[in-house]
């Protein structure tokens, strides 16, 4: 009669080290190219220091009001103007550094329009001031 023999089934193999490879290389990839940005959950002010830290000679300093007017000095510009403002104090003072003073309620996004008119007008560095305790 008939017998019947089991076979054995061919047994697949997956070559796992070139996947290992490729998933360590785009893990490294995105680990590099990503920007690491941590975003507090809560309202925050902006920090007091007790040290206090020479200041330079001449800078020029744009203040920031709680309504987000722009002054060069005691004197309110507008934004369209103070390209022009930054300009003049970079060019008059002793270096290309400029100083942004800003009211703790002011919106993020105006601080952000000064320190661009800032940097496209020649300043090489921005300082955010502080306030000491």
């Amino acid at each position: 009669m008939f017998t019947f023999s089991r076979r054995s089934r061919p047994q697949v193999s997956v070559p796992l080290t070139s996947l290992i490879d490729v998933v360590f290389l785009l893990l490294v990839y995105f680990l590099l190219t990503s920007n690491f940005v941590t975003q507090e959950a809560f309202d925050i002010r902006l920090p007091q220091v007790d040290t206090e830290t020479p200041a330079a000679e001449q800078l020029v300093v744009i203040t920031l009001d709680r309504q987000g007017n722009f002054y060069i000095g005691d004197i309110r510009v507008d934004e369209r103007l103070l390209a022009q403002q930054v300009r003049r104090g970079l060019a008059a003072a002793d270096s290309q550094d400029v100083v942004i003073k800003a009211d703790r309620d002011v919106r993020y996004d105006r601080v952000i329009a000064a320190m661009d008119i800032a940097k496209e007008n020649g300043a090489s560095r921005l300082h955010l001031a502080i306030e000491h305790k």
